[in-house]
């Protein structure tokens, strides 16, 4: 196994770790503590968006989670395993871009969820009125 090879496997398992931790986070954040309820927010956001889109189901979109921090992970091991600092410097503007990804995405998802809120609010006055 080359050395890049080996890199894009530890990015990888990295990314299964990283996945743990986010269930790990999902879970402390469902106390009620705050703080960890929007980071579980923020790191789940694109794969909830995209097991939305998808239509995926409870089980799945939980396999969809791990194999995203998997794919992200072993990108990230990929790109740091290459002995140029030109990969390195992508590895790092590929951090931003997912940050920016995870808040657009947190974003989309509020919005979906306050117009369902809406269209929810307006099902209910509406039947009560009748």
């Amino acid at each position: 196994m080359t050395d890049h090879q080996k890199a894009t496997l530890i990015g990888a398992e990295g990314g299964i770790v990283f996945a743990a931790l986010v269930v790990l986070i999902c879970w402390l954040g469902q106390g009620g503590n705050e703080t960890m309820r929007a980071l579980a927010n923020v790191l789940e956001s694109v794969p909830v968006l995209l097991a939305l889109r998808l239509g995926l189901k409870d089980p799945h979109n939980h396999v969809l989670c791990f194999l995203y921090w998997i794919i992200i992970g072993g990108g990230l091991g990929f790109l740091v395993g290459f002995k140029r600092p030109i990969p390195g410097m992508l590895a790092v503007g590929m951090l931003v871009v997912l940050l920016v990804l995870h808040e657009l995405a947190q974003m989309r998802l509020a919005q979906e969820m306050e117009t369902a809120g809406n269209a929810l609010g307006a099902a209910l006055s509406g039947g009560l009125k009748e």
